[in-house]
């Protein structure tokens, strides 16, 4: 049914249908003009509207052309091939623009004519609308329309009647039943899917609360319209009013129900088509901030005629800023918001004569109805039951097939809120802009990497001076950067949100400025544990008790070195102080271990040296002792050595070779004794050396030594030559070697001819 079929109703609270209507005659040719003036005055008309230049028209919009193709409802009619369908909405498509072209031209024409001066310039003295104006008629459906001049001609009379027949028949949406749904349905025609409020009485509110919200007031619409109007719309067939046309609706009751159907899908696509606009309207309501009331709205100072609809977050990514929810997210819920809002429309049934109980005229059911009067309580409760029965039984591909998320009109809104969405972004991208230049302007905070910062810091050895002022440098940023905006600016459609991005700017100005103090207090405990240290091992070192006189030497010269080595640590304490000191200034917090740490560091001086002193007295004391002893040992030495040289002389008087064995063990006896003296000598010079004395110098070892070496020989040469006669002469032949004997004959010859001539 065409919502226009509906004009001209009544607006009594009863809604009966009026048979009686007011028709002006149209102004097309069935107009007969009562003279020829009225005649020549037409046709001068109609030649004056066909010669309007058409290229001066503005062309019929597209949104006409759409609207037009979405009433046609081309899914009512499944039996219609899909090829006649096209053709006949070109058809349809071309009749309209001839329809609209010839509207133009003839309203460009009646202004025209508003001109008396013009009319008569054109002789057309009465148009065709005037003619059809002055013959209104009042008459009753169905009456001989044959009554006089001003009656309409024959031919119009039977179409008249003809379409009353046809409507009567077939068109089911002019009887009380349907006026019946269309007075149920204006209780809920304006519960639109989605919380709309044109009026400015929305609050801000934050992207995925509003989508929650909305979701769950098209499920609450939802709700109402499947538990409160489609059990309304039963009700109607289970009582309906008793009329004379009664009897016709239940004879074609599967037409009627078909066009039932229709209605019902209208009324929701409405619903669907009703929110879409009213979404639409909505976020047009918001014009984005103009450039120069930006900086008043960064201090909060800007006059907003409509309170912002969403909330967005400015926060730190990394080394950037961003708008939370961005640009895309916005869309994307906005637009699956309104999704969800058409297919709550979704999975409604069809009515089914077949679900009707038996009291209805319109059931299936071949039992007669019961005499008795049914109760309005035993109604409701079978419409609830019925319509219960009816969703439960619809799996969405039976249901009525109410609107397609891709349709224009859906389409067109969310380009419209898209656009709406777009141009508002500017709002929140020039706060990002102003903190942007803020971070730039304070050493390009974000794009710092700290622990980078933190190493080339150490590595170039800063002085304290310059931590200092980049430190207060940090600072003064995590305290400027909350008076850059306040924490709430408006921006048309968006509450721009800027703690999270202070809060995150402030933080990385503090997370850097605390790297720094970390790395002093991290310098400072390296530095007083190494100074600690160095402490620990200087007093471990003087409480060590020598024995050796290298060991005692060694731990004196360590022992005078300590005072140098206190000096510098004695500087590094002073710069332990100096940090300390640059941490207190700065209110950095120091744990506890450190400051015991510091503690100890400062205490170590006081402990160390009593140590130092205690170890040199009994060094020098053991020194004393030992320069004692070394100078015994020379003595000994000498004696020794004097006691050898003796013993060497006296070997010039070993003249008798039966003691020849006994010469040569107190040789080997004696080159033993002035090796060990020589090694002796040795030892001494490493103590003399060791206490910066001249070193003892005695030749008389090497020269004993080599003396030694000729009675070793004679004695050597004479022991074998006796031991070998001796075998020659008594032992057995058999063991003889004659070459071997001669060898050893002639090797001893040698000797003693060597021998003989070093003694004579």
């Amino acid at each position: 049914g065409h919502p226009g079929l509906q004009d001209g109703l009544p607006a009594t609270d009863s809604m009966h249908f009026s048979r009686r209507r007011v028709i002006p005659l149209r102004d097309d040719d069935e107009i007969q003009p009562f003279s020829e003036v009225e005649a020549e005055s037409h046709a001068r008309y109609e030649n004056f509207v066909e010669n309007v230049d058409e290229a001066s028209l503005a062309p019929i919009q597209q949104e006409w052309i759409d609207n037009a193709c979405a009433m046609t409802n081309m899914e009512a009619f499944p039996a219609i091939p899909e090829e006649d369908l096209n053709e006949m909405v070109d058809d349809m498509l071309v009749e309209m623009n001839d329809m609209y072209v010839h509207s133009v031209k003839s309203s460009i024409a009646e202004y025209v004519l508003l001109n008396p001066k013009e009319r008569e310039r054109l002789q057309i003295l009465i148009t065709p609308r005037e003619s059809a104006l002055e013959r209104r008629l009042e008459f009753a459906f169905g009456d001989c329309l044959m009554r006089g001049v001003n009656m309409p001609p024959e031919s119009w009379g039977r179409s008249v009647t003809l379409a009353r027949d046809i409507m009567s028949q077939s068109l089911f949406t002019v009887n009380a039943c349907a006026l019946e749904l269309q007075h149920t349905w204006m209780a809920f025609e304006h519960a639109l899917l989605l919380d709309i409020r044109l009026d400015g009485s929305h609050r801000a509110s934050e992207l995925d609360r509003y989508k929650v919200a909305q979701v769950d007031h098209a499920e609450s619409v939802r709700n109402t319209l499947r538990k409160k109007w489609y059990p309304a719309v039963v009700r109607t067939f289970l009582r309906p009013e008793t009329d004379e046309g009664l009897e016709e609706l239940v004879y074609a009751k599967q037409q009627l129900f078909k066009t039932i159907g229709v209605m019902m899908t209208r009324q929701l696509r409405g619903l669907v088509e009703a929110t879409s606009s009213g979404l639409a309207e909505f976020f047009e309501m918001f014009s984005p901030i103009e450039p120069n009331d930006v900086a008043a709205a960064l201090q909060g100072k800007n006059d907003s005629k409509i309170m912002p609809a969403f909330y967005v977050k400015l926060v730190v990514s990394g080394s950037h800023i961003r708008i939370v929810p961005g640009l895309e997210e916005l869309e994307a819920s906005i637009s699956s918001m309104l999704d969800h809002a058409a297919g709550s429309c979704e999975g409604f049934p069809p009515l089914d004569t077949s679900a009707l109980p038996a009291y209805s005229p319109f059931s299936d059911s071949d039992d007669l109805p019961t005499d008795g009067q049914v109760s309005e309580e035993q109604i409701l409760l079978d419409s609830m039951s019925i319509s219960t029965q009816l969703f439960e039984a619809c799996d969405g591909s039976n249901g009525l097939k109410v609107v397609k998320t891709e349709e224009d009109s859906i389409v067109s809104t969310k380009e419209r809120v898209r656009a709406v969405l777009a141009a508002n972004m500017d709002g929140p991208r020039k706060v990002v802009e102003r903190y942007d230049r803020f971070v730039h302007d304070t050493m390009n905070l974000l794009s710092i990497d700290p622990y980078k910062m933190g190493e080339e810091y150490k590595q170039a050895n800063h002085p304290l001076e310059l931590y200092q002022d980049d430190i207060e440098k940090f600072r003064k940023a995590a305290e400027d950067v909350l008076e850059v905006s306040v924490n709430d600016v408006n921006m048309g459609l968006f509450v721009v949100q800027t703690e999270p991005v202070k809060r995150g700017i402030a933080a990385k100005a503090v997370q850097m400025a605390e790297i720094l103090l970390a790395q002093i207090l991290a310098q400072n405990v390296e530095e007083m544990n190494e100074i600690q240290m160095r402490f620990e091992a200087m007093n471990s070192r003087a409480m060590e008790k020598p024995k050796e006189s290298h060991e005692m030497k060694a731990l004196k010269v360590f022992l005078e070195q300590c005072p140098k080595e206190q000096g510098q640590l004695h500087a590094k304490i002073l710069s332990v102080a100096r940090r300390m000191n640059f941490l207190h200034d700065l209110g950095k917090e120091v744990p506890d271990d450190d400051m015991l740490l510091n503690t100890k560091t400062y205490m170590w001086p006081d402990k160390v040296q009593p140590t130092i002193d205690v170890a040199m007295e009994r060094i020098v004391s053991q020194e004393e002792r030992m320069e004692d002893g070394l100078r015994s040992r020379q003595k000994k030495f000498e004696d020794d050595l004097l006691l050898a040289t003796e013993t060497l002389s006296s070997f010039k008087n070993n003249g008798e070779p039966d003691k020849v064995t006994a010469y040569v063990a107190a040789a080997a006896k004696l080159r033993a004794d002035l090796e060990l003296l020589n090694e002796e000598l040795l030892m001494i010079n490493e103590q003399e050396d060791i206490f910066g004395w001249n070193p003892t110098v005695n030749p008389q070892v090497e020269q004993s030594l080599k003396g030694l070496e000729p009675f070793e020989t004679l004695f050597k040469a004479v022991d074998d030559c006796f031991n070998s006669i001796q075998g020659w002469i008594h032992g057995p032949i058999t063991d003889l070697n004659p070459e071997t004997v001669e060898n050893d004959v002639d090797t001893m010859f040698r000797v003693s001819y060597k021998m003989t001539k070093s003694y004579a």
